[in-house]
């Protein structure tokens, strides 16, 4: 059955035709498996991390932990969420103005360095302080791998090209609870410090990196500095986005 296109011409992703599964696959970009090979990276080791740090948290200074009470940990772990899940409404502007591989390469500096100060600092403070970092550095990362995909695919092989890119998520989400837990036995710093050497293969996979339309990128800054058109502030152009209904 074939949808009848309204009268302004618009089209819905029902009047494309979709390619078949090998079709879908095979027709997705380099750069798309660049993407999610990076992706699967930084969430094997962000998940070695995250589903340790509890455990991490609250065990005994004598073994290596923090040695924290429930409070402390609560106080992080609210700290993490809220920055990682509002950090990427601003970055987001940040990765459209300034290009994608620049932002990812930056994210990877800060997760690094996050993942650093927990292994060389096992206190509060030292471990609130790369919680904070990772949490920001995980908040750039996100809109330049997904602004990546969202370039690189279309209507005709999107569906497909987002359930691999989540599978990669899932595949890293796995393996990196795995490799903490052999870790640990050893020392808790050694998580921490896999992870960051984990994180730092991304620098490899940018160098095969290519930005999707960066021409355009360029020239719309090169309009923007001759004065031909106008750009908002970030944070004000953040805003509007967030409040938008669909969003909501």
């Amino acid at each position: 059955m074939t949808a009848t296109p309204s009268n302004n011409h618009s089209t819905t992703i029902r009047d494309v035709e979709q390619l078949g599964l090998w079709a879908a696959i095979g027709s997705l970009s380099y750069v798309f498996w660049i993407c999610g090979g990076m992706e699967m990276v930084e969430r094997l080791a962000y998940y070695g991390v995250r589903q340790s740090s509890n455990l991490y948290a609250t065990d005994a200074v004598s073994r290596g932990g923090l040695g924290l009470i429930e409070k402390q940990v609560g106080i992080i772990f609210l700290i993490w969420a809220t920055l990682q899940a509002f950090v990427p409404v601003f970055t987001g502007g940040l990765s459209d103005r300034y290009g994608y591989k620049e932002t990812i390469f930056a994210s990877t500096v800060l997760k690094i360095i996050g993942y650093l100060l927990m292994a060389l600092f096992p206190t509060f403070w030292g471990f609130t302080a790369g919680v904070v970092t990772l949490a920001i550095g995980t908040g750039v990362f996100k809109p330049g791998i997904q602004g990546t995909i969202v370039n690189t695919t279309g209507r005709e092989n999107s569906s497909m090209a987002w359930g691999i890119f989540y599978q990669t998520v899932n595949i890293g989400g796995w393996l990196g609870p795995l490799i903490a837990v052999q870790l640990r036995q050893l020392d808790w710093s050694y998580i921490f410090y896999a992870c960051a050497a984990i994180i730092s293969l991304n620098f490899l996979l940018l160098l095969t990196y290519k930005e999707p339309n960066k021409d355009e990128r360029l020239e719309h800054i090169r309009k923007v500095r001759a004065g031909e058109i106008k750009q908002e502030a970030l944070w004000r152009d953040s805003l509007r986005e967030l409040m938008k209904p669909i969003l909501l």
